[in-house]
């Protein structure tokens, strides 16, 4: 465990953790293999945590866990965590813990600068025990390069309103050192292993149980940036921000079914395209660059899936249209979103992606160590947005002749434009001139992409009308017109939007 600045006056210690998944039988085969031979204090407990919160969960809603833990029937220890910030990345957050002899909590265990609002945020609202775990752990202790980090395999159940649902982990936290030491030891274990991440905590998981919810799809946080930061401290920033986005959704794929979930995991690859390409352009850049590009193509079939049967149901199908033979077109549109979100998730829970997030988080943890001088945040991200917006107004340089794929050439150029103008603007730019880049090109780029959408889903209907057979033969015909005019509306629109992202870059 580590310190670093509350923001608040205090010292916030701070819980290091890289959490897998795991199956029951991993343990064994950890704890035996050779990445873990000079291991040593090999120990086992018995955990049994109860988490407190008000009836409308008013704690966990305000991102603060509160728990009791009781290590093997003996003694009790209060633990309150936090979430992270918005740039504080993943696998870290902070943590307050106090040896207690109360069975609940009590809040004066609190540092000074915590109990405030903890309290706030309770009210007058009363602490109950509202799920727990008990969970058989297994540690190892291991010096790797210069760092102290315990190994755990946990293993049990968490319970909430008669409940429960199975716990299989492995844990890896920092006690000393370095944080680059144990992303280098977890990059080994998820590779030997092939383990998967996981960032739903205990408590969220109980959480879950409790109130019978699915994890919800989150948007990116809002993003900091000090102007007179050094270029690397905004660039780990960037990159923190969309990396905690990224993760913020993982479980959402992986255990709900919004849609919103396969749109914000590809909007935050996107934004992390967009700030790796910000970085010197080295062998690692183009490795990162690379496995966030194949994730979003892997999660792309759902995100088009979804937005096709979103199409389909509030538009050329929707109730009052007569469109013949509707249900069975729309019955294999479903099946088909559903077979293309499971390989999402498959894509999502292997390997490639987990080496993905250890590699971005070891670049971001390299540029906050890097005090080599260079340029401030605020000159960095007005050179950053002044060649975004050079390239954007170069590939639509012969608008309006443009053809299909140069006009995606340029959608993309926008969305790039968009997100460094969103996350690098305040640091840039003036609050009216960053509005007006924003609006002109999100409007241009909604534009575009419609136009897209409707070339994709032109080509889906001709595929799902193929696989449909006869059957469904007259829907698509139905369709096709209304593809048809929808397209000549937004073509209209365009050349309008276009001069209007013009007038705002001059």
């Amino acid at each position: 465990m580590q310190d670093k600045p509350s923001g608040q006056g205090e010292t916030a210690p701070v819980e290091l953790e890289v959490k897998f998944r795991a199956g029951p039988d991993t343990g064994d085969g950890l704890f035996g293999s050779p990445l873990l031979a000079a291991a040593e204090q090999k120990g086992e407990e018995q955990l049994e945590t109860r988490y407190f919160d008000s009836d409308d969960f008013a704690l966990k809603r305000a991102g603060f866990d509160l728990r009791i833990r009781s290590e093997n029937g003996t003694k009790l220890i209060q633990c309150l965590k936090e979430a992270a910030s918005a740039t504080s990345g993943p696998f870290s957050r902070p943590e307050y813990e106090a040896e207690t002899i109360s069975p609940v909590p009590d809040l004066a265990l609190l540092p000074d600068h915590v109990r405030p609002r903890v309290a706030k945020v309770l009210g007058k609202a009363k602490l109950e025990a509202r799920y727990e775990t008990r969970i058989h752990r297994r540690t190892i202790e291991i010096t790797h390069g210069a760092s102290r980090i315990e190994v755990a395999f946990d293993a049990g159940l968490v319970m909430a309103g008669g409940k429960s649902e199975q716990i299989s982990e492995v844990e890896l936290e920092l006690l000393s050192g370095n944080a680059a030491d144990l992303l280098d030891l977890a990059d080994s274990l998820a590779t030997h292993f092939s383990l998967s991440l996981d960032f739903a905590s205990k408590s969220a998981k109980g959480y879950r149980l409790a109130n019978g919810s699915a994890p919800k799809p989150a948007k990116a946080r809002p993003l900091s940036l000090p102007p007179k930061a050094s270029r690397n401290t905004l660039l780990a920033r960037l990159l923190a921000n969309g990396l905690t986005h990224f993760t913020a959704n993982w479980e959402a794929l992986l255990r709900g079914d919004d849609p919103e979930a396969v749109h914000q995991l590809r909007v935050a690859l996107r934004r992390l395209r967009c700030f790796l390409a910000l970085l010197p352009d080295d062998e690692l850049h183009t490795q990162l660059n690379r496995a966030a590009q194949g994730l979003a193509r892997a999660m792309g079939p759902a995100r088009n899936q979804d937005v096709f049967h979103e199409f389909l149901v509030h538009g050329p199908l929707a109730e009052g249209n007569d469109a013949p033979n509707a249900a069975a077109l729309l019955a294999l549109v479903s099946q088909r979103q559903g077979e293309a979100r499971a390989l999402a998730r498959q894509a999502l829970s292997g390997t490639a992606a987990t080496l993905f997030v250890l590699a971005l988080e070891r670049r971001i943890i390299a540029l906050q160590q890097d005090q080599t001088p260079g340029p401030s945040a605020r000159v960095f991200a007005r050179k950053a947005l002044a060649r975004l917006e050079e390239r954007a107004l170069r590939r639509g340089k012969t608008m309006p002749g443009l053809d299909g794929e140069q006009l995606h050439r340029l959608r993309i150029a926008l969305k790039y434009l968009r997100y460094a103008a969103e996350a690098l603007g305040p640091v840039a730019l003036e609050k009216k001139e960053l509005r007006k880049l924003v609006k002109a090109t999100a409007a241009l780029q909604e534009l575009l992409g419609q136009r897209n959408d409707a070339l994709q889903f032109k080509q889906l209907l001709d595929e799902t009308g193929s696989a449909a057979g006869g059957k469904a033969r007259d829907a698509v015909q139905f369709i096709t017109g209304w593809l048809a005019h929808a397209r000549h509306r937004q073509h209209e629109g365009l050349e309008e939007a276009w001069r209007a992202f013009l007038k705002c870059c001059k």
